[in-house]
């Protein structure tokens, strides 16, 4: 996709900066609410909307079903199977789609190959100083800005160690890396989807070789068995996000994390490794977890720091001062590292002037940075930002005083403002949400589950409110409502 020839104006009447998933749908959002004849620029770094996608490892695939990864509603254009998981390249052409779609209904003009360097608010508007890849800068002039950044998913560097005699390579480069290895054994580092991913790759494209698994504490993932059931099963099997939501954020009192979290990893997840202790909201099948747990040679439950030369042989040496002997020659593949390993800038989600929106994990309102962007942006072209009744958290700091903490106070923060939105916004916003893991079933089940939930919406408001203000005080993090 190529920048489109309209020579730029001076001003536009809004600026977003990301063509990811959450730039996608605040632009959905940006077109449903502003008027047709409003000017939109789209910034993006890279040289086409796709965002974390276009320099992912070529076998990713979606965790969900494809349906409920998109921008508002638009569906995909082919007639695949609901729970397809999408691949990589697909993905990438649906934000192809989404984007063209979303041209005929707001003039958009895409600024691609321009990176943001800062944002300078006014009273009367808002200046983003750009750069392109020959280092040329650039100002646009918006009367508001979205900056759409997200978690900033970045691909990870091959690990470096003190022994040469191994080859260390990322995914992205994985198969073409991997018949330059003289032994058969790949060490897979990180048990995240990253990590499941290239495990179940190497199974279907290197059955020769042994599979091993560095897992550190270990990650759970949601059954999609459970969470997505197939045909006529969801009429009646499975279970709605928003009623495990629900159900862990009554548990969960702002200091019982751990308890609350192995109660959910034994009643709704899966995963190779049954006391895994982290959780990052990814999907894994049945099936999946079936293929893991049969095909890795071994799981090391443990942190890789280095790997060393011992008396001839290489060592993995571990966190825990254990080593462990490995092949000389053996593929390590670093799938650690992709989400929040560099410092963000703490933005509130609104700014003073009120003319910047920022959908950042350092102001987070809802774990999907997508689902943020979607319903902020309704509520900041609305002018109904800052709202006094979201809670905004900062991920960030959270995640690295406490992982388990985070987790079930990410649940909290996300079904609470769940709640808030739904009271705030037309119920056709809602609908339009595609993002919703819950629209895989049947709508009288949704209905069920919202009525059971609007009973309680009073009770449940208020104990979210309480146990985010209990990590507040806790953790001394960013967790309350911006000043409104």
């Amino acid at each position: 996709m190529t920048n489109q020839a309209t020579p730029t104006p001076a001003h536009y009447d809004l600026c977003i900066i990301g063509a990811g998933l959450s730039g996608m749908n605040a632009l959905f959002a940006a077109a449903e609410v502003l008027p047709r004849d409003a000017t939109v620029v789209l910034i993006d770094r890279n040289e086409r909307c796709g965002g974390m996608w276009i320099a992912a490892y070529d076998y990713v695939r979606l965790h969900q079903p494809h349906p409920m990864f998109t921008a508002g509603n638009i569906p995909w254009a082919w007639t695949k199977a609901r729970e397809h998981l999408a691949s990589r390249d697909e993905v990438i052409s649906h934000f192809g789609h989404c984007l063209a779609t979303l041209r005929a209904k707001v003039s958009v003009t895409e600024r691609f190959g321009l990176e943001c360097v800062s944002i300078n608010e006014t009273k009367q508007s808002v200046m983003v100083q750009c750069r392109n890849s020959a280092n040329d800068d650039e100002t646009i002039h918006a009367t508001r800005v979205i900056h759409a950044s997200g978690y900033q998913i970045t691909p990870p560097a091959p690990l470096s160690f003190t022994c040469k005699r191994i080859l260390s390579t990322t995914p992205e480069h994985l198969f073409e890396k991997l018949g330059e290895a003289s032994s058969p054994d790949v060490y897979v580092i990180g048990g995240g989807k990253t990590g499941m991913d290239t495990a179940l790759a190497l199974f279907d494209k290197a059955p020769d070789k042994r599979i091993h698994l560095v897992n550190g504490t270990g990650t759970i993932f949601g059954n999609r068995n459970l969470y997505a059931p197939k045909g006529v099963k969801r009429w009646w099997h499975g279970k709605l996000s928003l009623s495990t939501f629900a159900d862990l954020a009554l548990r969960f009192d702002g200091r019982n994390a751990r308890d609350v979290f192995t109660y959910f990893r034994q009643h709704f997840t899966v995963g190779p490794d049954s006391n895994a202790q982290q959780f990052f909201f990814g999907l894994l099948s049945e099936e999946e977890n079936a293929r893991l747990s049969a095909g890795l040679t071994s799981m090391i439950g443990d942190y890789l720091e280095d790997v060393v030369e011992c008396g001839g042989t290489p060592h993995l040496l571990l966190r825990s001062g254990r080593r462990v002997a490995i092949a000389p020659g053996s593929t390590i593949v670093n799938c650690t590292g992709h989400i929040l390993r560099k410092d963000l800038q703490y933005r509130p989600y609104i700014s003073a002037e009120g003319k910047v929106l920022t959908i950042s994990p350092r102001s987070m309102v809802h774990f999907l940075s997508s689902v943020s962007a979607y319903f902020l942006t309704h509520l900041f072209l609305r002018n109904r930002l800052p709202d006094r009744h979201l809670y905004a958290l900062d991920m960030q700091s959270l995640l690295r005083s406490s992982r388990q903490d985070w987790q079930m106070t990410g649940i909290t923060l996300s079904l609470l403002n769940t709640l808030v939105f739904a009271e705030r916004l037309p119920i056709g916003v809602l609908a339009k949400c595609g993002l919703d893991q819950d629209f895989w079933f049947p709508f009288p089940r949704r209905l069920a589950a919202m009525v059971r939930l609007g009973f309680r919406r009073t009770q449940l408001k208020a104990h979210c409110r309480q146990v985010l203000d209990a990590v507040q005080r806790r953790h001394g993090i960013r967790c309350a409502p911006l000043a409104g």
